[in-house]
């Protein structure tokens, strides 16, 4: 009797995270796209002629008139000047468009490279820091997309983890582990940070490995550490020392989850208000939905997305009514 054989995996489809400008030093005009596939990390290229042999592309090729040279032009000229939302949706449908052929051009190579499911990333560190792969699209002389392994010859180099942040640095935006003020803050490296799931977008619960199975909140942010961590910090010390809790249990009074979680917000926005904090990036993103069903609001490091509150009035309670008018009409009440 023959001996069964294990039916191979069912094939995964790459999973787009993003797209924008390569921010390196060797190639700053230069675009990539990100994918996940196989749980392998992918940054697929698009080469920018400006940025010359470190980001190479073969001799004498037309960029400007490649698939990917129109693109790249078409998305600098939208990024220019003030904001616009016929101009937004354009680019985004364009970075949509162009992200799905490229993976058409790269999913051959990405199953040759990660032919099998490796285990999804165990910790925070893992998360941020994975295997990845490097690849370069071209148009090819039938004018389509072909895809091959990026040759940098040595001179990009993958992300390294960053270093511990300075103890002076931790003072400069007042976090004095030292300090009983600021004592009881969690501090911990994102190697003992264990994922339980995503929330959304970077956030994710987490249990701290060896600190038992109580759940916690990890935002993780690409953006400059000093400034966000400043405005988390003095907003969460002054939520602690005020003895704030930010849920309103309206469970009795409104019925309709889309009134409970309006009412939710509007309510935390007030406490932040009466002492002295300002949400300021007010977006639905920046509100989570926690396993009681409650509306929990999320992000004080300072941010502004397009759209949500207009850039003359960000950082002023004006600039907070406006989001949170935005938030309950995103939310339908």
């Amino acid at each position: 009797m023959a001996e069964a054989k294990e039916a191979d995996p069912a094939p995964t489809t790459p999973r787009y995270l993003g797209m924008g400008f390569l921010d390196t030093e060797s190639c700053q005009s230069s675009m990539s796209i990100i994918y996940q596939y196989n749980g392998v990390r992918f940054e697929v290229v698009a080469a920018s002629p400006e940025d010359g042999d470190k980001c190479p592309l073969p001799e004498g090729y037309d960029f400007e008139n490649s698939i990917e040279g129109k693109v790249l032009n078409r998305l600098l000229d939208l990024s220019w000047g003030e904001f616009d939302m016929e101009r937004a949706d354009e680019s985004d449908g364009l970075e949509s468009e162009f992200a799905n052929v490229a993976v058409g051009a790269c999913l051959p190579l990405m199953q040759e490279l990660a032919p099998r499911q490796i285990p999804e990333p165990r910790t925070v560190y893992e998360q941020v820091y994975p295997d990845v792969h490097r690849l370069q699209i071209l148009t090819g002389p039938d004018n389509k997309l072909v895809c091959q392994k990026f040759a940098f010859a040595g001179r990009y180099e993958p992300p390294s983890p960053n270093p511990p942040v300075p103890k002076t640095e931790l003072l400069e935006i007042g976090l004095d582990l030292d300090n009983s003020k600021t004592q009881g803050i969690p501090v911990v490296d994102a190697s003992r940070l264990v994922i339980i799931n995503r929330v959304q977008g970077l956030v994710w619960k987490v249990t701290v490995e060896g600190e038992g199975p109580e759940i916690k909140i990890c935002k993780m942010s690409w953006e400059g550490f000093p400034n966000a961590i400043r405005y988390e910090l003095d907003a969460f010390l002054k939520i602690k020392k005020a003895g704030l809790t930010l849920n309103l249990d309206a469970s009795e009074v409104i019925t309709e989850l889309k009134k409970k979680w309006a009412a939710q917000i509007t309510y935390t926005l007030e406490k932040l208000h009466e002492i002295g904090i300002l949400w300021r990036d007010v977006k639905t993103d920046n509100v989570l939905i926690n396993d009681d069903g409650d509306a929990v609001v999320l992000d004080f490091g300072g941010g502004n997305t397009v759209g949500w509150v207009d850039p003359e009035i960000y950082g002023t309670m004006e600039g907070e009514v406006q989001g949170l008018a935005k938030i309950r009409k995103a939310i339908g009440v």
